[in-house]
């Protein structure tokens, strides 16, 4: 059964102030200037014909003025600080500003019988986009229904209406408009989720491949020529002997084999080519990758690395991360063989730890040693192809880590200090989407 992990493309707090405020800005904003402009125009051709009612002017300000300053607080607090709680405080009293405005027009037009009451179902549609949580959205909505009755009640003076069917169909309808809306909003959200996911694997899937087609390619135009080469110094090297020709020639072809197969393996080690051919992007648990990866190290250890003490410290509630499993498990075999390498007999701890940092919505792996360290003027140069510290190392294993965590858009860091041993810092972005880089960019400004 494939492990769940906690769903990465649920709306953040800045999609969901950026949806609040997009809502009442550019929709609901336009929309009550209209209303304010026919009311007042209503207002001022009334009292030429009927007499001043300076009750409606005050009322009709009243509710302006009440708009203006919310939508203050939503677009200069709300959208500049970023501020979540401001924002839905400020949609609320929105809300309910232009409840009680409602209920006003439908106590003057007629109470039961008005046809302002479909203005309710909008209102209660606006809800459901603002406010998606079921709860949060049936509350206001049963609170507005209550308003309703309310003024039903004040424009009749009594509860008889309660047994109107017209009462009852309309109070049936604003349920109806109140489930239906939570439905679609939230189907909707379902659906933009699932296309993220879509869009996060394929673009993964884009990078991995990519990077499959360049390392195929090189290496088969690089392993054929040393094939050739190998071949050809093998036939030299029985012709010669057969010959019995000068020593010296011999130990030169000998040479020339023998770095004929160290080139070979610094193909495939730079290419990855093993581990690529077969690869695909699946969601993997950090975690487990990890620790396989710890096994596959401490096996080529004496006793299995029975003297090397491992602390862990795993995050729990980890999302999955959408990458190639092979080339995980490759970057920390990479990472943790040099960090048991570096270990001394004094103090032979490895440290391990994830965590989640939901900000940047990136998984942290940390990778510690207490070995040897490294000296300043050689860290900055770990991560160069072909730089090694060690006396048979290729200088590749750093550099193809490096690159594996780029190629997801991940980061890798080294910190070190001679003598007090190693740790490295891997971030893996949980989402590489354009539009999820276009979100966090916005985050951080």
């Amino acid at each position: 059964m494939k492990k769940r992990f906690i769903n990465i493309y649920k709306e953040d707090k800045v999609s969901e102030i950026q949806r609040i405020i997009r809502n009442e800005k550019y929709i609901l904003l336009p929309v009550k200037v209209i209303i304010c402009i026919v009311a007042g125009l209503f207002l001022y051709f009334f009292e030429k014909e009927h007499g001043a009612e300076i009750i409606y002017r005050y009322q009709l300000g009243l509710y302006a003025v009440g708009n203006l300053m919310f939508v203050y607080l939503l677009l200069q607090i709300g959208q500049v600080k970023l501020n979540m709680t401001v924002v839905r405080i400020s949609a609320y009293c929105l809300s309910l500003i232009d409840n009680l405005f409602l209920c006003y027009i439908v106590y003057l037009t007629g109470g039961i019988d008005s046809p302002m009451y479909w203005f309710y179902c909008a209102i209660m549609i606006r809800n459901a986009a603002n406010f998606p949580a079921f709860w949060e959205q049936m509350v206001l909505n049963l609170t507005f229904v209550s308003f309703y009755i309310g003024v039903i009640f004040l424009s009749m003076g009594h509860f008889e209406f309660l047994n109107s069917e017209l009462f009852l169909t309309r109070i049936i309808m604003l349920v109806l408009v109140s489930f239906c809306g939570w439905g679609v909003i939230n189907l909707l959200r379902k659906m933009r989720q699932e296309q993220m996911e879509y869009d996060e694997v394929a673009m993964r899937e884009e990078k991995f491949f990519s990077q499959e087609k360049l390392a195929t390619e090189l290496a088969h135009e690089l392993k054929n020529p040393l094939g050739i080469i190998n071949n050809a110094v093998f036939v030299l090297t029985k012709k010669l002997s057969d010959m019995k020709s000068e020593p010296l020639i011999l130990r030169q072809l000998e040479i020339v084999k023998k770095e004929i197969g160290r080139s070979d393996k610094i193909i495939t080690d730079l290419l990855g080519y093993a581990r690529m051919r077969d690869g695909k992007i699946d969601e993997v648990d950090v975690g487990e990758i990890l620790d396989n990866a710890l096994v596959m190290v401490l096996e080529l250890q004496p006793d299995h690395g029975s003297d090397i003490d491992i602390k862990k410290i795993y995050a729990k509630n980890m999302p999955g991360l959408w990458i190639d499993p092979g080339q995980l498990q490759q970057v920390f075999v990479n990472l943790l063989t040099n960090a048991v390498e570096s270990l001394e007999d004094i103090c032979r701890v490895i440290q391990l730890e994830t965590q989640y940092d939901r900000d940047r919505k990136e998984i942290v792996i940390v990778i510690g040693d207490r070995g040897k360290g490294i000296e300043k003027d050689c860290q900055l140069k770990m991560f160069d192809s072909f730089f090694t510290t060690k006396k048979n190392g290729t200088g590749l294993g750093l550099s193809i880590a490096k690159s594996i965590v780029e190629t997801y858009n991940g980061f890798i860091s080294i910190d070190s200090e001679r003598g007090m041993g190693t740790t490295l810092h891997i971030r893996f972005p949980v989402m590489i989407s354009r539009a999820v880089q276009k979100m966090r960019a916005y985050h951080e400004i």
